[in-house]
């Protein structure tokens, strides 16, 4: 679900190199995200209900097995904000 009105970056750093052309090399833990409202905001009844899980909004694999880089938004309801 997609929330109209709101725009995020995200920067992490990868490693380059011989290893990470061949998949060797991890990339660090390094990384952040910055949030900005655009517009006016209306968030989904779906979110508002699901907040305790929180949804899964990116999700991308920094190393051949274990890391993997995820943001994971939640609705606090009390505040009425997303996090």
């Amino acid at each position: 679900m997609d929330i109209n009105n709101i725009t995020c970056y995200l920067s992490r750093a990868k490693t380059g190199g011989i290893k990470r052309g061949l998949g060797l090399a991890e990339d660090t833990a390094d990384s952040a995200i910055s949030c900005q409202q655009i517009g006016p905001i209306i968030i989904d009844d779906k979110i508002k209900l699901n907040n305790k899980k929180g949804q899964v909004v990116f999700q991308k694999r920094t190393s051949l097995i274990f890391k993997k880089l995820q943001v994971v938004r939640f609705y606090d309801k009390q505040r009425n904000t997303l996090i």
